[in-house]
């Protein structure tokens, strides 16, 4: 398994997101989740390298390949900390405090 961030448009033919494996399996195996993160934490720290910070990250973002890699996708919620004050920053939790998973 090897990380990979989306950047670009992607060919969704082998693609699916880990929201729709989770709900055609109902059950993913340990060993299956531990590459799943290792694949998800790997791009996080890749973003970060680069100063953007995700804060959309869910299973419907998170996309597996028919190899089953994850690349983590949804860019519409990332910030480039280099471009964002820490006024705007501070701001995230007012607009994101009060969301709550349904």
């Amino acid at each position: 398994m090897w990380c990979a961030v989306c950047l670009n448009t992607i060919s969704l033919s082998c693609f699916r997101s880990l929201d729709d494996i989770a709900r055609e399996q109902h059950e993913i195996h340990e060993p299956e989740i531990w590459y799943y993160l290792i694949d998800i934490l790997m791009a996080i720290q890749h973003l970060h390298s680069f100063d953007l910070l995700h804060v959309d990250i869910k299973p419907a973002n998170i996309f597996v390949t028919c190899n089953g890699i994850c690349k983590l996708g949804d860019f519409g919620l990332v910030f480039d900390l280099n471009r964002v004050s820490l006024f705007s920053l501070s701001g995230l939790s007012v607009v994101f405090g009060n969301l709550r998973s349904p």
